[in-house]
């Protein structure tokens, strides 16, 4: 046997292959060591199958020289010296993992199994999409989005596809308030989704044109002139940009109903009673914008003229064939005509 100073103690070690044993002041060493595993900080998920345990193990008489691990219940690796870290490698699927430890001391006392659990998750979400709730058009930059995923924890929205400075906020499946960027035209909200072990969806999009103009170039013109002797009137309507319009003498056109824009003529019933009318029109176009109301005028005559002719101041008889007419009319007339 030799002898090794130890701090000021005597031990004798007595060699006996893989295993040996040390007295002290006589004792032999039968204490277990003890010790701990965490895996990644003590981290609930990984995505990687490469992890790093965080090992400690103490002994109440010698040193610990060793440890060896096993994965889920498997086989032991070869035991090599004791560190306070390790990388290991995870073997099996995506799952829980356990990763297990014993320690070995200076006499060859092996310590009670000691493990730690990791879920390995290399899934990112799945069934992912974003979808703007108000249509393809929008007059009006805050709308709403409607997210969808299976597996996530975490989402987040941009007009952005690299997401720069946006945060991560809880994922729920409920509306989502989002502004979008100022400016009319074409616009493409993006969504992106991570589950707890942090795997990170591709980006999904939708898209929304903005609008916030009103149709422009807009007129109506009641057709036949300034006069008409009918309630039946037709309309020409004109605008751009319009996909609806609307024809009331009402210009708050209470209770009037949008129809499909259209440039032809349409028909249109003047209110009763002579005189003056004003048909009011509007346009709206496909995000909703509406335009101020444009106008035409025309008046309605449904009574005819009354007047008297009078030959030759009212003389009986002539020897002419030449005469002079006198006419007199009550109203204003702007056509006559004649018969024998």
């Amino acid at each position: 046997p030799s002898t090794l100073d130890r701090v000021g103690d005597t031990l004798t070690a007595h060699p006996n292959h893989f295993s040996q044993y040390w007295n002290v002041f006589g004792a032999e060493d039968t204490d277990l060591p003890t010790g701990t595993i965490v895996i990644n900080n003590g981290d609930q998920y990984t995505t990687s199958t490469g992890v790093t345990l965080t090992l400690s193990a103490t002994d109440a008489t010698t040193s610990v020289v060793s440890m060896r691990f096993s994965e889920d219940g498997g086989t032991w690796t070869a035991a090599e010296p004791y560190n306070t870290t390790k990388s290991f490698t995870l073997t099996g699927g995506d799952g829980l993992r356990t990763v297990s430890v014993e320690f070995t001391d200076e006499a060859g006392n092996v310590s009670v199994v000691t493990e730690d659990t990791i879920t390995l998750d290399r899934q990112a979400p799945t069934g992912n999409s974003v979808t703007i709730n108000e249509g393809e058009v929008v007059n009006n930059p805050a709308i709403t989005l409607t997210p969808a995923s299976t597996g996530a924890a975490w989402m987040r929205f941009s007009q952005d596809n690299t997401f720069s400075g946006v945060a991560w906020v809880a994922y729920s499946a409920d509306a989502q308030p989002f502004t979008l960027s100022a400016g009319d035209g074409p616009k493409t909200v993006y969504a992106q989704y991570r589950d707890v072990a942090g795997n990170e969806s591709a980006a999904v999009s939708d898209t929304v044109t903005l609008d916030t103009l009103a149709p422009t170039g807009n007129s109506v013109t009641i057709n036949g002139g300034e006069f008409v002797n009918s309630t039946a009137a037709t309309l020409t309507p004109a605008s751009t940009g319009a996909a609806w319009m609307r024809f009331s003498e009402d210009s708050s056109f209470a209770g009037v109903d949008w129809m499909a824009y259209s440039a032809t003529a349409q028909n249109f019933t003047l209110s009763s009673g002579n005189g003056l009318k004003t048909v009011y029109a509007q346009y709206r176009d496909a995000a909703g914008n509406v335009s101020v109301a444009v106008f035409d005028t025309v008046t309605l005559d449904m009574v005819a003229p009354t007047g008297m002719i009078s030959i030759n101041s009212g003389a009986a008889m002539t020897a002419n064939p030449t005469v002079t007419l006198q006419i007199a009319t009550v109203e204003d007339v702007t056509h006559m005509r004649f018969s024998e």
